[in-house]
């Protein structure tokens, strides 16, 4: 496959995290454990806050998926996909 692919692959794998191929390395970063109450949005929170972090913010590869990681993880603590994190509380979040 990466011969007819030569940019960034990101994979969300649920419980088992989420791992990155970038051409020359492999990236993977665990779940944020918390106390999950409905796992809708949170794919499409840690693809967001992937894309804030890596494409505004200028991280990292392995920051951003750690970024992304914690959106997911704190849309996964309420019901349903507008329980995704605000900026400031994202932050909070990834501070404790």
């Amino acid at each position: 496959m990466r011969a007819h692919f030569g940019g960034l692959l990101l994979v969300t794998l649920g419980g088992e995290g989420s791992v990155a191929f970038d051409g020359s390395s492999e990236i993977r970063v665990p779940i944020r454990e918390v106390e999950v109450k409905d796992t809708t949005g949170a794919g499409d929170s840690y693809i967001g806050a992937f894309m804030v972090a890596r494409f505004l913010r200028g991280m990292g590869l392995k920051d951003s998926m750690t970024f992304a990681t914690a959106a997911s993880a704190y849309t996964s603590m309420g019901f349903g996909a507008r329980s995704s994190p605000t900026s400031a509380e994202l932050k909070a979040f990834v501070s404790r």
